[in-house]
């Protein structure tokens, strides 16, 4: 890898080009059994995402809520929203709402990512922004 490297989406990109059908992740999918994605499939992944923060108007040093389960699409969307110049929040779905509200207050998201209808009404709930997208 080329020491000019300096950013998560850079080398993800880098990786991508050198080793694209090498094995990047192994994950269990919704039936215990094991998946593997390679590096070209998640940059393609990140990309697409990437895109729609920008779509979404996400720019650099905007801040992405994220509130998913730990998988690897918590992980493209953090690189997505560092590829754009965001700066990730962590949001972790099993604490106080008290907690969380006081989060997205100081942090003031561009953007909040939740894993389904569910948790997008809970966040409503909690807090919501009129230019803020979910």
């Amino acid at each position: 890898m080329s020491t000019s490297i300096q950013t998560l989406p850079q080398c993800l990109s880098a990786r991508a080009r050198e080793t694209p059908e090498a094995t990047a992740y192994l994950h269990p999918d919704n039936s215990g059994q094991w998946q593997q994605t390679t590096w070209h499939t998640i940059e393609r992944k990140v990309a697409a995402l990437a895109t729609q923060l920008t779509l979404l108007g996400l720019r650099p040093g905007d801040r992405v809520a994220i509130m998913l389960p730990t998988s690897p699409l918590w992980d493209y969307c953090q690189l997505a929203a560092l590829a754009c110049g965001g700066v990730v929040v962590g949001l972790d779905a099993h604490d106080a709402p008290r907690n969380l509200q006081h989060i997205l207050a100081l942090t003031q998201p561009r953007a909040i990512v939740v894993p389904d209808t569910e948790k997008l009404a809970f966040i409503e709930g909690l807090w919501r922004a009129a230019d803020i997208p979910i």
